[in-house]
């Protein structure tokens, strides 16, 4: 209904296409044992940073036993 909007708006869509990061399709996989810290799932980060604590100390007292386990 409005003339200059739509001008206007295409003259933005012309100029954000050519600005796009590709077709926006996304694949986040986290694997491969115990994950320690924290994860950023997304797509096109930039000047992004975090730290994290130390991972927890690994258990003692060998493979399928605990510390707590009252038959050691």
């Amino acid at each position: 209904m409005d003339e200059d909007f739509r001008v206007l708006l295409a003259v933005w869509q012309e100029q954000a296409a050519s600005v796009r990061a590709g077709g926006g399709a996304v694949t986040n996989v986290v694997s491969g044992g115990t994950q320690n810290g924290p994860v950023l799932q997304g797509r096109d980060f930039t000047h992004t940073s975090f730290t994290a604590a130390a991972a927890p100390p690994a258990p003692s007292g060998g493979a399928g036993h605990s510390a707590a386990d009252p038959t050691r």
